[in-house]
């Protein structure tokens, strides 16, 4: 189920994001919005997006699916453990690949190498909500939003029993800072613990 979710979400951002650059790449235009490598206009894109082995290998099949398809030469930079320090230096060189992937809060730190594609025909798909939150100030969008992360807090039944919490009350943040309060006050437990 996962490689089939991971295919569909990445042939549908190789897609999206080729065909984007693309048409921005065959234009005249100015050199307004980003510093890519260079290589869009001359056929071929490079997009580094930092995968693990078994994912790695099914993006490289949908890569090597689209440039069969379209003709565009894509060339996959994989950066494995290292892959954010790696395009930091990148950044830093100016040799920046065409696409890449990183995290949503990167929006504001790498903007200025990025360029504008509020203009492009797929934002309107965007969530509304989603697009509040990746579309800075000057109503400029940077990123074309492909996975989400999903954080969820488990606790232990025993320690909010003894603490006095029952967990089906806790319905706002309140709640949840006056449960941890009570776990605080009333047992040996930590309220809150990183894995």
């Amino acid at each position: 189920m996962q490689k089939k979710y991971l295919k569909a979400v990445s042939a549908l951002m190789c897609t999206a994001m080729c065909v984007s650059l693309a048409a921005c790449g065959s234009g005249g235009g100015s050199d307004e919005g980003g510093s890519g490598s260079g290589t869009s206009g001359s056929g071929g894109l490079e997009i580094a997006y930092n995968l693990t082995t078994d994912d790695f290998s099914v993006f490289e099949d949908i890569i090597n699916d689209f440039s069969e398809e379209t003709g565009i030469d894509v060339t996959i930079y994989n950066g494995g453990d290292d892959y954010e320090s790696a395009m930091k230096t990148r950044m830093s060189s100016g040799d920046l690949p065409d696409m890449w992937v990183t995290h949503g809060w990167s929006l504001i730190r790498y903007s200025e190498y990025m360029m504008d594609l509020s203009d492009q025909e797929w934002v309107s798909n965007i969530d509304p909500g989603l697009k509040e939150v990746i579309t800075n100030d000057n109503g400029e969008l940077f990123i074309l939003p492909i996975t989400q992360a999903v954080a969820a807090i488990m606790y232990n039944k025993d320690v909010l029993t003894q603490a006095g919490v029952d967990a089906t009350q806790i319905r706002t943040w309140d709640d949840f800072a006056a449960a941890c309060q009570s776990v605080l006050d009333n047992t040996d437990a930590a309220p809150i613990t990183g894995f």
